[in-house]
């Protein structure tokens, strides 16, 4: 690590602020060889809001039951992770990585009236063939006990000095007998509102001409609203017990179109396949362990 970036929050942050940050220093130029610089974002006395969860429930047509769901969480994590990448001293363009998967592990059910502490934290990057991985962490915490924890994985395309490529990124095994467990249609209401609570507030997620700029169909929704979907019909009881979630993002989830989910239970955990109509190769994978 090079540089020592500490930023404490005390409330949300604001999503118009971070844009900013980022187009602000959307102008350098891909720095593959700079080392990533030791960046932390906390954020702390943070709570559930009723109004806020039954919104997000609502939006991704996941029943209500004053319960949090298993990835509620990342919309406090969402925030500090583009507050992190929007850093002057962070070596890649904001909009020029791309969200390819994760690692969530929930330790235990995060209560309605936890005081939570959220920090996000940099790593250092490695090198592919055509491009340069990296990855952040964010930690929760509730009476300093950690309750829930997510690696998200970013790839930016740029070009390397190396010789040979360090890493070879990891992919799941494929179903072989794969079942059909839902079909729903994705409507392309509510695209911003779920923007303004998800945290995620990149365009491409509620603006179709902005998305077409960056090469895509049209806008396409976040992974976190078709992910919590799918994660309601895979038959999972999250007690007290660890459960620890592997996502890969393939391609977009665009709006207004049919998604079908495919699942089949494995000796190693729960497998699923989400695919978006006009696409036969899934948009995300994952396996529930």
């Amino acid at each position: 690590m090079n540089s020592q970036v500490e930023i404490a929050l005390n409330n949300k942050p604001s999503m118009i602020y971070t844009l900013w940050q980022g187009f602000n220093n959307n102008t350098k130029g891909d720095s593959a060889e700079k080392k990533m610089p030791d960046i932390a974002i906390s954020w702390s006395g943070v709570s559930i809001n009723k109004k806020h969860l039954k919104t997000f429930c609502r939006i991704c047509g996941i029943k209500e039951d004053f319960k949090v769901p298993f990835l509620y969480p990342f919309i406090f994590a969402y925030p500090c992770m583009l507050r992190l990448v929007s850093q002057t001293c962070f070596p890649f363009p904001m909009f020029k990585i791309l969200h390819v998967r994760s690692e969530t592990t929930g330790y235990r059910p995060i209560d309605m009236d936890d005081s939570l502490e959220i920090t996000c934290t940099s790593s250092d990057q490695r090198f592919l063939a055509k491009g340069v991985e990296f990855d952040l962490q964010t930690t929760i915490m509730s009476k300093g006990e950690k309750v829930w924890e997510n690696i998200s994985t970013f790839y930016v395309r740029t070009k390397t000095k190396l010789k040979e490529v360090a890493t070879t990124p990891p992919r799941l095994m494929p179903m072989d007998r794969p079942e059909t467990i839902g079909k729903w249609h994705l409507p392309a209401k509510d695209r911003f509102r779920f923007a303004r609570i998800s945290g995620d507030s990149n365009g491409i997620h509620y603006n179709k001409w902005y998305a077409k700029m960056f090469g895509f169909k049209r806008d396409y929704a976040q992974p976190l609203r078709v992910t919590a979907k799918c994660m309601s019909y895979l038959p999972l009881s999250f007690n007290n017990e660890t459960i620890r979630l592997n996502l890969h993002y393939k391609g977009p989830v665009y709006y207004n179109s049919d998604l079908i989910l495919n699942y089949q239970e494995k000796e190693s955990g729960h497998r699923f396949d989400l695919f978006c109509e006009g696409n036969p190769k899934p948009c995300i994978c994952g396996m529930v362990l």
